[in-house]
């Protein structure tokens, strides 16, 4: 087509948009983005707005904060064809909260005013979604207990023999064994009884992480003597791998044993660190000899112990759950006094919890942090009826909060369609009080594979219906992929690819105003209505009507659209 007819058939379009009535706004200098068949221009251009078809309906769009108030196009757009709008980053948990936990909403405010003063309804949420969730700040909540780590001083008991069956034997000096017994007294449990003349026992010691053998300082074990003859020495010996080091200590009647009792036999380190090399020094795993060498020994050992000075890490330790999930209702019942208690008054739909549904290839009926380590998702702490909990904090700065469930890919999912069914009923069956299920919807156009998608959204609707509640759809935007399902540009797509994505969408919207009874109806919202390249939107970017928007309005009538008008 030459410049001189285009401009010409551009014209009269835009002539007959006005002559229609239509109240959606127009850039007059924009000429390039307005169809280019003049009967497709009229034909778009007949129609009303969007609301005016909605009967009792919602009509919603999705737009950000910023478009609130702004007093241009988009926002006018915006104003002319819907009732009700979702500002998208206006009461998210990730929006209102820092990552100290400071809960602030006052950035909603003006935002708030432009929806009422202009009329529409306000959806709050999600609440609650592992999408929108400040995941740096409930991390801290719910962690485990930190230790910090640096220079550290402390005891370990390493060997206490209890573990050991009676008649286990031990390996000692000289090739002698000692043996595992019962304490003679009665105090102790299982002990390690030498009696093998000149030489002594040896343990296996494993060092605790972080911990080596150049860090230690000293030792002791509970030891009792029933007989000793003749003590030359009294020992404690290292063995790494084939290298044996030997100190001295003093003899356990020296320390203050006494025969026929329990007491502490003790020994220090410093000897044989000092002739060990730095690679024997950073080894975990040795054999430890102690205890005195004499003519006719009879003695018991326990308890061994050492003392060790090591530069420990920072790690963390298992708190209880319980603890955990108190924290977790604590930080979040602060979000929803700050949200719900500073907007109740204005929003009356919320989306209280979103996107927690396991789907097909996923174990259980809620995701979790297993199966998706990115996100944080509170069931984790609250359990599978953590939507149970947060209705109940909703209900408590606003009685008359009308609560929906959402999530998304119920189309394409059949394991987490009849997830949602589930628990929705179990989360109503124990007091949440959902009034509804909201599906976020995002079409993909592939003539291929369009009957099957067809059949998924039948599918969905009619699952939404039997659970008894309202049912919406939300996020509704459509883009056209290829057989591998990449995303495609709209400068791709032929005026008759556009046609038939506006009959896609026409089938979604005539589909949910047959299948949804009028009384569960609550109504659509779309996202990305305006086109962005890939999006093909209802309007363009320069804001005039595609195809796609007769198909909305044909849906909403229950009428089919109808390209030869």
């Amino acid at each position: 087509m030459n410049m001189t007819k285009y401009k010409i058939q551009a014209a009269l379009a835009a002539g007959l948009f006005l002559l229609a009535g239509c109240a959606d706004e127009y850039k007059s200098d924009y000429q390039t983005d307005m169809p280019a068949d003049v009967a497709l221009a009229n034909y778009v251009g007949s129609f009303d707005v969007l609301k005016a078809y909605a009967g009792t309906m919602h009509v919603g769009a999705e737009a950000p904060m910023s478009m609130l108030g702004t007093h241009n196009t988009a926002y006018s757009q915006l104003l002319t064809n819907f009732n009700e709008v979702t500002p998208t980053d206006a009461f998210t948990h990730a929006a209102t909260v820092s990552e100290t936990g400071i809960c602030d909403s006052a950035h909603a405010v003006d935002a708030v005013s432009e929806a009422q003063a202009a009329n529409l309804s306000l959806v709050g949420g999600p609440l609650c979604s592992p999408l929108t969730m400040q995941k740096a700040y409930m991390e801290k909540v719910t962690a485990d207990t930190y230790i910090p780590g640096g220079q550290k001083e402390d005891d370990f008991k390493l060997v206490d023999f209890e573990s050991m069956p009676i008649g286990t034997t031990i390996a000692a000096s000289g090739g002698t064994k000692g043996e595992v017994v019962d304490d003679p007294l009665g105090e102790h449990g299982h002990v390690l009884h030498y009696t093998s003349s000149f030489n002594h026992p040896f343990v296996d010691i494993t060092l605790p992480k972080g911990v080596t053998v150049g860090d230690l300082i000293e030792g002791h074990c509970d030891y009792m003597l029933k007989g000793t003859g003749w003590v030359p020495a009294s020992v404690v010996k290292i063995t790494i791998g084939e290298t044996t080091i030997e100190g001295s200590t003093k003899k356990a009647v020296d320390q203050g044993i006494v025969k026929g009792e329990w007491g502490t036999y003790s020994f220090s380190f410093a000897d044989v660190l000092e002739k060990l090399s730095d690679e024997q020094k950073a080894a975990t795993l040795f054999r430890l000899g102690i205890g005195d060498v004499c003519s006719a020994p009879n003695y018991y050992i326990d308890n061994v112990t050492l003392r060790a000075r090591y530069l420990a890490q920072g790690h963390y330790e298992p708190r209880p759950m319980a603890e955990k999930r108190a924290d977790a209702l604590k930080a979040y019942d602060q979000y929803m006094k700050t949200v719900v208690g500073n907007y109740g008054k204005d929003v009356k739909t919320w989306i209280v919890a979103a996107d927690a549904l396991a789907g097909e290839g996923q174990e259980g009926r809620l995701l979790t942090s297993k199966a998706d380590g990115a996100r944080y998702f509170l069931n984790d702490f609250l359990g599978d009826d953590y939507v149970v909990d947060l209705a109940k904090m909703v209900r408590e700065y606003q009685k008359d909060a009308k609560l929906f469930y959402s999530d998304r890919g119920l189309e394409t999912d059949a394991t987490k369609l009849a997830n949602l069914q589930t628990m929705v009923k179990e989360w109503n069956d124990k007091g949440t009080g959902l009034e509804g299920v909201n599906a976020e919807v995002h079409l993909k156009y592939n003539a291929a594979q369009l009957s099957a998608a067809k059949q998924g959204i039948d599918n969905m609707l009619k699952a939404l219906v039997a659970t008894g509640l309202k049912v919406r759809l939300s996020g509704l935007d459509m883009v056209a992929v290829d057989d591998n399902g990449k995303t495609m540009s709209v400068k791709q797509l032929s005026e008759d690819d556009l046609k038939a994505m506006a009959d896609y969408y026409n089938y979604v919207v005539k589909q949910y105003v047959t299948l949804v009874p009028e009384a569960q109806r609550q109504g659509i919202s779309l996202s990305t209505y305006t086109a962005d390249g890939k999006h093909i939107g209802l309007w363009t970017s320069a804001f005039n009507r595609e195809a796609t928007y007769a198909g909305v309005v044909n849906g909403l009538q229950n009428q089919d659209n109808n390209w030869n008008n």
